[in-house]
């Protein structure tokens, strides 16, 4: 089980979209921070330097608020971790593709859906994790057939903190 435990940013844009900004990873950015679905979910490691991360965003002009969180991840690698997930709530899809991972939870009426994937992307769906691992298992099978790419599955539990 790979286990993720740190700190992110979490930024709304307009009506519906949440990104989760962590550690960047990629050397060629100009900024302390990167979107966890495309740095391989690297968080920040510390407070000090999530509010660093959250200091340098909000210069972006895309975004209406941030808020520091603690988010944990145990994101199944074989089937015996998968095992250990049947039994769990807060759980995630991850679709793996070429340009970053995705991670999805439950669709919400009126709110835009990963169609023709059941599901939605948690950026879309106000951070809505799957209640069971049916549902989750759902998805990232209809990840693997109709988007063609891995799937996985994870636990997701993010804590607001008091600033």
């Amino acid at each position: 089980m790979k286990k993720i435990n740190g700190y992110v940013c979490v930024s709304t844009s307009g009506e519906y979209l949440i990104y989760l900004f962590g550690k960047k990873v990629d050397e060629s950015l100009n900024q302390s921070y990167e979107n966890i679905e495309s740095n391989g979910f690297t968080l920040f490691e510390n407070k000090k330097e999530a509010i660093k991360g959250k200091k340098d965003l909000r210069e972006r002009s895309d975004l209406d608020s941030i808020k520091l969180a603690r988010l944990k991840m145990n994101i199944a690698e074989n089937e015996k971790d998968l095992e250990q997930l049947i039994n769990k709530t807060d759980l995630v899809a991850i679709m793996y593709s070429g340009v970053g991972d995705r991670l999805l939870g439950k669709y919400i009426e009126g709110m835009p859906s990963a169609h023709p994937i059941p599901g939605a992307y948690l950026r879309n769906n106000g951070l809505k994790t799957f209640d069971d691992f049916d549902e989750t298992e759902n998805t990232a099978r209809e990840i693997v057939r109709q988007a063609q790419c891995k799937a996985g599955f994870a636990t997701f539990n993010l804590k607001y903190l008091d600033e």
